[in-house]
């Protein structure tokens, strides 16, 4: 029960009735209700006394019944209910509330609550027994033990019987069910126990009888069905299923894909429904831009700039790839690449990819590289990568002769690993990505024949290569999203020149400066993110980009830190994820940011 008492308040003196009108008449309809709103009591505080084993603010948190809020007097009972229901989630099963008593001051302003109660010792977890027609109950028992000797609440039980249940799915009894059937308290010591006698029935062993494919009108059955762990006539294993859509998602070729169903088919037997939604299996897009010249005699003329992606993410619905990619960034560079990918190569979890790429340097070099690489899967999120490769660089004669280039061809072979544990690698709400790649090669110096002998370097000579990636995702609340990246790169030879430098700088490393606008036998450079997730897909973000590269081949400047700072978006379109970036580098004005567009089509 709780009481009001009122301490003496001295008479208000109302206005008279012609006065009020005039100010009821001359203020808003929302300023009314406003006005009516304040007009009643707030809390001014809550005050408890006795011993009810919780901080006085963990208490009032829960009443919900924070100072400053508005008082009303039917809100006090289910205060004292969410009050207790907070002492009992504590173990303090026993605890009682004896009376409230309010007090309001002079001017019914504001209230003060004055709980009076005691919460008791808290009840400890004792025993939990679990029975059951032809159960082996040691073997679950053991998913029970975390709640011994914790504080007894029901919701922690619920837990644990939520507990079972999955491993009860997860050793082919989907359909087991639990409940609590008795709940003995005992004293032990100084202290109440809780034993708790569970009833639990396992039900017959359940098998897949069969797969159902929905969704899928392009890609072939066989494309899903090899990435499942589960197979028509095996035990049904819950963890399995789980696995199921993820693995679905990393193949990139769908834009969404459902939970799986679970159907019963019989006594002993369910059918598994895995449902797509399947994405753009071939896109063409780009850009084009011009440059004019400048108009006059003499003044360079214009060229076209621009980026151009044909890729094919599902071929012939058989999930191989294919991918065509020309990027031209000035007058006298540009880039052109072929991939392809064959994916479960000789019915093994293994995709093989080979890829030719050409490379134009402005008036310094043209590099030919020729790729063949494969990527085991070795579990669920571990890869295990390996690569050959040929690289051949051709430097003009102007810049062999000035800037001291040879013409080489490098044989490299590379060993690697790769732990992936995003869902969606596109936009991902959490988990971790770690690459790491070592390259041994050996590398051919061709000429020209007068700088291998004044520079006195050998015709044969050992490079060596290391990469690292390292990605971090932290779900802040639902739908934020703290993303940290770090890369890094390190070559090492006795010889080294552009032509096996790094490149850095741009949308796929540190915004705020040009695509690839530094270079060094050294580069790396660290991501912070801070992203608002609006769908699978799209998200708006703030960012901060760090870069390093150090460059012995220049002797004016050997490397320096760079920083970059903006903001980006991506969105779905038709096309595939859009994205957008502005940044800023070390010392820019506004005027001087950078935008980084660019397309990423696939799923």
């Amino acid at each position: 029960m709780y009481f009001r008492q009122e301490r003496p308040s001295f008479p208000v003196r109302y206005f008279p009735y012609p006065i009020l009108l005039v100010i009821l008449l001359s203020i808003f309809s929302s300023v009314i209700f406003s006005w009516g709103q304040n007009s009643r009591p707030v809390v001014q505080n809550i005050e408890f006394h006795g011993d009810f084993g919780l901080s006085d603010k963990e208490l009032s948190r829960s009443m919900r019944l924070q100072p400053g809020t508005v008082f009303i007097d039917d809100s006090v009972s289910a205060a004292l209910v969410r009050l207790q229901r907070q002492l009992n989630a504590h173990g303090f099963l026993f605890a009682r509330i004896d009376s409230v008593v309010i007090y309001t001051d002079s001017l019914h302003a504001s209230v003060t609550l004055n709980v009076y109660g005691h919460s008791g010792q808290p009840v400890k977890t004792g025993e939990l027994y679990i029975n059951g027609d032809s159960l082996q109950s040691p073997d679950y028992a053991s998913n029970l033990q975390m709640l011994k000797d914790q504080p007894y609440s029901d919701r922690r039980i619920e837990e644990g019987i939520h507990q079972l249940l999955r491993a009860a799915a997860e050793r082919g009894h989907p359909f087991a069910r639990a409940e609590v059937t008795d709940v003995r308290f005992r004293k032990a010591e100084d202290q109440t126990v809780a034993d708790v006698y569970i009833r639990m029935e396992q039900g017959p062993p359940v098998y897949i009888k069969n797969i159902v494919l929905r969704g899928n009108t392009y890609t072939k059955p066989y494309v899903i069905l090899r990435e499942l762990d589960v197979r028509p006539g095996q035990p049904f294993r819950q963890s399995a299923l789980n696995a199921a859509r993820k693995k679905l998602y990393r193949l990139n070729i769908f834009k969404e894909v459902k939970e799986p169903l679970i159907l019963s088919a019989g006594e002993d037997s369910v059918l598994v429904q895995i449902e797509v939604e399947e994405g753009n299996s071939t896109n063409f897009d780009g850009v084009i831009g011009y440059i004019p010249g400048g108009g006059r005699a003499g003044d360079p003329e214009g060229y076209f700039t621009g980026l151009l992606h044909l890729s094919f993410n599902n071929l012939f619905g058989t999930g191989r790839g294919f991918y065509v990619n020309w990027e031209k960034l000035d007058r006298l560079s540009e880039e052109f690449r072929l991939e392809y990918r064959e994916p479960w190569v000789f019915r093994i979890p293994m995709d093989l990819g080979l890829r030719l790429e050409r490379i134009v340097r402005d008036t310094t070099y043209i590099q030919w590289e020729y790729r063949l690489g494969a990527s085991l899967h070795i579990f669920d999120e571990l890869n295990f990568l390996f690569s050959m490769n040929q690289v051949n660089s051709f430097p003009d004669s102007v810049a062999s002769r000035e800037q001291r280039l040879l013409r080489n061809r490098v044989i490299n072979g590379e060993l690697g690993i790769e732990y992936d544990t995003r869902e969606n690698s596109l936009n991902p709400l959490g988990g971790l990505y770690f690459k790491n790649t070592y390259s041994f090669g050996l590398k051919t110096n061709y000429g020209p024949s007068y700088i291998l002998t004044e520079d006195k370097i050998e015709k044969k000579e050992n490079i060596q290569t290391l990469k690292l990636w390292f990605e971090w995702y932290y779900n802040v609340w639902s739908n934020q999203v703290f993303a940290l990246r770090l890369n890094g790169r390190q070559i090492k030879g006795n010889n080294l020149q552009i032509t096996d430098y790094f490149w850095l700088g741009g949308a796929r490393s540190v915004r705020g400066y040009r695509e690839k606008q530094f270079s060094g036998d050294i580069t790396a450079w660290a991501s912070l993110e801070y992203r608002f997730v609006l769908s699978r897909n799209s998200r708006i973000f703030l960012f901060n980009d760090w870069g390093f590269y150090r460059n012995p081949a220049n002797t004016e400047n050997t490397g320096e830190i760079l920083m970059g700072y903006g903001a980006g978006v991506r969105f779905d379109t038709p096309l595939g994820v859009l994205g957008v970036d502005y940044g800023l580098g070390k010392n820019d004005t506004f005027s001087q940011g950078k935008i980084h567009f660019g397309i990423i089509n696939r799923f």
